[in-house]
């Protein structure tokens, strides 16, 4: 039996990676799924809290859950969410998934804009601030690929993307 594969594309505050994600999906990308993890860290850290010992154990279940599930499909499974690469990685290897993270940045990234999702949960400024340098700083500790979007427009953007998402799911 194929181990199942997952790409999660996770991003700083201020990216919008769904909306990346959105038009690769509709170009197409024969052999991959598109899903989006609406629970997950950023934009629902306040009720994550509340409903967990902390922000951080809800994202971590929240992620646990989307991994599980997807565990069981073919072909890649392009997952959408506000996750740090290690609790994704944790998640990954507790499913025996052969997973893969994305890390979207650039100078779109701005601690104080609105979230794509969410914006009425979103965090203050200053944990938006802590939570894009914990996820610069794990992609660089993990050696992630970074899609950054500081020297491109959106269309030169969403090819690098697609070219990415396209490479994995042929393998």
């Amino acid at each position: 039996m194929q181990c199942a594969r997952i790409l999660l594309v996770t991003a700083a505050p201020g990216v919008d990676a769904a909306t990346l994600l959105r038009t690769v999906e509709e170009r197409g990308v024969p052999g991959a799924s598109f899903h989006a993890c609406e629970a997950t860290g950023v934009s629902s850290s306040h009720l994550m809290a509340r409903d967990y010992e902390s922000a951080a154990a809800g994202m971590a279940t929240t992620i646990d859950r989307w991994v599980a599930c997807l565990a069981r499909r073919e072909g890649l499974c392009v997952l959408e969410g506000h996750v740090l690469p290690s609790t994704a990685r944790d998640a990954f290897a507790r499913h025996h998934v052969d997973g893969h993270i994305l890390v979207v940045d650039g100078a779109h990234a701005d601690s104080d804009a609105p979230l794509a999702m969410g914006e009425l949960l979103s965090l203050p400024s200053a944990d938006r601030a802590r939570w894009a340098t914990d996820l610069r700083t794990e992609a660089r500790a993990l050696e992630l690929p970074v899609l950054d979007l500081s020297p491109r427009d959106i269309g030169a953007a969403v090819d690098a993307l697609h070219a990415h998402i396209a490479t994995l799911a042929a393998v």
